[in-house]
């Protein structure tokens, strides 16, 4: 995962003597797949769960680092975000994603 800014454990590398050929598009190969909840909805669900959100970034505070507990480092991030039902939410974003540059946020 040394250049992988995606959250998922899989990366290809390609070397020199890689060869990249375009192919027809193949229907039987299913795209990331999401079920977005609209905010208002989440209010009613139990926690904890997981939900796919999509919302506008209304506001966000800087990263926090601190040491759990148990003694390890951590990075958190609080984003607010809202949606077209005119519900905001405050959500957590933990590690790297917590430390980007904040012009991602804006």
């Amino acid at each position: 995962r040394q250049y992988n800014r995606c959250n998922h454990r899989y990366e290809l590398v390609f070397d020199r003597d890689a060869l990249i050929e375009e192919v027809a598009d193949d229907a039987k190969i299913d795209a990331i797949k999401f079920s977005f909840v609209d905010l208002h909805a989440v209010q009613s669900k139990a926690a904890p769960c997981t939900v796919d959100l999509c919302g506008v970034v209304v506001s966000f505070k800087p990263f926090v680092a601190f040491t759990s507990r148990e003694g390890k480092a951590l990075a958190k991030r609080d984003v607010m975000i809202a949606d077209d039902t005119a519900t905001s939410l405050t959500i957590a974003i933990w590690g790297e994603r917590a430390k980007q540059e904040d012009k991602v946020f804006e």
